[in-house]
């Protein structure tokens, strides 16, 4: 029933964390993948384990399989750091109603999914 799906939705949203929790948690995160190197200089170098990996390894005098690996590293907490100071500050511009809005959509999504 109708009501029933609301008085589930109203606890599973109750259960979710607020905008302070949610931005708590992303800075946490945020400290664990930051990359090692800024974020121009992984680029660069990921552009030329690309296009001139030996180069790199004649440079860094170690093999190219291991710099591009070490660097695709750097790449991918490059993108995990983007992700989660893209959603902090979104987060952190809705306010906690509007929050509570967007957790409501997508456990109405998920359980009528789950439903059928």
């Amino acid at each position: 029933s109708s009501e029933a799906l609301g008085a589930t939705l109203d606890s599973l949203v109750g259960n979710c964390a607020d905008v302070d929790a949610i931005s708590s948690i992303c800075k946490r995160k945020m400290k664990m993948c930051k990359p090692n190197m800024p974020p121009q200089q992984i680029i660069q170098l990921w552009e030329i384990c690309q296009s001139d990996p030996e180069r790199l390894a004649q440079h860094f005098g170690a093999p190219k399989e291991a710099i591009i690996a070490e660097i695709g590293g750097e790449m991918e907490k490059l993108g995990q750091y983007a992700a989660l100071t893209k959603r902090m500050e979104e987060v952190q511009k809705m306010g906690d109603e509007e929050l509570q809005e967007e957790n409501r959509v997508k456990w109405r999504k998920t359980l009528s999914a789950y439903k059928e």
